[in-house]
């Protein structure tokens, strides 16, 4: 009756370490990475000593593998505004990403993260005629606060952000409460941002909340959307 489910954005070094913390407790997480070379949101610009955003080389192949088990998801090839991108813009950093992906990782990736939650009517289009299944919103204001399922997944808004001041309360109240009918609690971040704020406890404490109970589907995004229609379809 209730699922959980976590996204990452962009494809950094610090995603290793979260990774390892998820697969500690048991949950899953969709990774969302960009795949540009000249991409210049990685240059160290979200710290002041600048000594930790850094892209994974997607060359190694120890750091493809340690995604096994998640899901990985577009994220445009140079995190740029789409909204204010031109028609074949939009399609070469949507579909040239997800064509990056599939070429490191096997397979074509079926969501998106919308960088810096930009994106229009001719991006949903594209999407929806490429076989995406879908696309998540995030940043102030494209938070819900809610468990409730969305009928609109090219713009889906998740739960709140890992760093929320109230994540523990929803935490206990995700957990505790008796539902009638499925519930998804969507939560979304950057791995950086542990490194960044020095509070990698505070993923550890919640995913050690959150974990270990069997009323709980543990899934990517993919995964617990896919559960969603299922569920909307009454196939469970």
């Amino acid at each position: 009756m209730r699922a959980l489910t976590f996204s990452y954005d962009d494809g950094v070094t610090t995603d290793q370490r979260l990774i390892s913390i998820f697969n500690k407790y048991g949950i899953k997480a969709t990774f969302n990475i960009t795949t540009g070379d000249n991409d210049p949101s990685y240059k160290g610009w979200y710290t002041k000593d600048k000594s930790f955003v850094i892209r994974n080389d997607f060359n190694d192949e120890s750091i493809v593998k340690s995604y096994s088990g998640h899901e990985i998801a577009c994220h445009c090839r140079n995190h740029l505004f789409l909204n204010k991108a031109s028609d074949d813009e939009i399609s070469e950093q949507i579909l040239g990403n997800r064509n990056d992906l599939e070429r490191i990782f096997g397979f074509a990736p079926s969501g998106i993260a919308y960088p810096y939650n930009s994106y229009d009517d001719r991006c949903v289009k594209l999407l929806r005629e490429n076989g995406f299944l879908y696309a998540r919103e995030g940043g102030v204001g494209g938070e819900t606060m809610s468990f409730d399922l969305q009928e609109n997944l090219f713009g889906f808004q998740p739960t709140c952000h890992h760093d929320n001041e109230h994540i523990f309360e929803l935490a206990d109240e995700f957990i505790n409460t008796d539902y009638d009918d499925l519930k998804i609690f969507y939560i979304w971040g950057h791995s950086y941002e542990f490194e960044q704020f020095n509070n990698w406890d505070h993923i550890e404490k919640l995913c050690k909340v959150l974990s270990g109970h069997d009323y709980i589907f543990y899934g990517t995004n993919q995964e617990v959307f896919r559960l969603q229609k299922d569920w909307e379809n009454k196939n469970i």
